[in-house]
């Protein structure tokens, strides 16, 4: 595909919406400088607010991680401004997801085996959560993680 047609979508910087978030900053000055138009997308306050130059085609999202609904607002605005996004709010959740890859990817044939607890940290009872560790990994270590990202910095 001919980077001219595409956009990459990168986070505003929290100071300054109209800049590009100082993390990417060196990753946006290389996609224009091969021809990918650039745009930034905010949702600093849970309202969503592009920057993005006039035009039409696919678009990528290169940034921090969004919840799926934002990922969903996204794609839902960059439509309306004529783009569209490779992936839709879908494919994101199945990407993002551990419960959705893991069997797409071979599960534990090709990565760790895992287990995990559908809901929020407010939905179940940590002792049941124990309880099934115990059951499944006996005293093993393991490593807790929530759906997307590791919970490491818990104690």
């Amino acid at each position: 595909m001919d980077s001219r047609q595409m956009l990459i979508a990168f986070p505003a910087s929290p100071i300054s919406p109209a800049r590009v978030d100082p993390a990417f900053e060196e990753e946006a000055l290389l996609a224009k400088s091969v021809g990918f138009d650039v745009g930034f997308a905010s949702l600093e306050i849970g309202d969503l607010r592009l920057k993005v130059p006039e035009g039409h085609g696919a678009a990528l999202y290169r940034g921090w991680m969004l919840l799926v609904g934002d990922y969903a607002k996204l794609h839902e605005a960059l439509a309306r401004r004529g783009y569209q996004l490779v992936n839709d709010a879908n494919a994101y959740q199945h990407c993002h997801h551990l419960p959705e890859w893991y069997d797409a990817i071979g599960g534990s044939k090709v990565t760790p085996r895992s287990i995990w607890f559908p809901g929020t940290s407010t939905s179940f009872d940590m002792a049941s959560v124990v309880d099934r560790v115990r059951a499944e990994y006996g005293k093993v270590p393991v490593i807790l993680k929530d759906y997307v990202k590791s919970r490491k910095h818990e104690s």
